[in-house]
């Protein structure tokens, strides 16, 4: 298992489908910020780099829809978790939490800004 961030929230109103697509598109917002934070490798590891194995997703929950951010490379996590390890070919630990806790307010601003425009204001 790689490493991930959530986010659950519920529907905006009638705006379902419009919240789902917001949260999708700010979650590939974290995720292309995270990319640019994670260690860099110098060779592919198992014939792929980890920041290839990226995924952001929505599912429906009961309550409404969870944003899931991550990568499926169980190496990331090892990365993510070890602060001390240094990266000589560039990249930082915790590049997955510092890109979901910086593009936060990005991705609320997402949600806000796609019921804004299903309800014309």
């Amino acid at each position: 298992m790689g490493i991930t961030v959530k986010v659950s929230t519920k529907p905006v109103g009638d705006l379902g489908p419009q919240t789902a697509r917001a949260l999708l598109a700010g979650g590939k917002e974290i995720l292309a910020a995270s990319d640019v934070l994670a260690p860099k490798e110098p060779s592919p590891r198992h014939d792929e780099h980890g920041v290839g194995t990226g995924f952001a997703r929505v599912t429906p929950t009961r309550d409404g829809y969870e944003l899931t951010v991550g990568y499926e490379a169980f190496w990331m996590r090892i990365q993510a978790q070890h602060p001390e390890w240094h990266h000589p070919n560039g990249g930082t630990s915790e590049f997955l939490l510092t890109a979901a806790v910086g593009g936060e307010d990005a991705l609320w601003e997402g949600v806000a800004a796609a019921a804004r425009g299903v309800l014309g204001r």
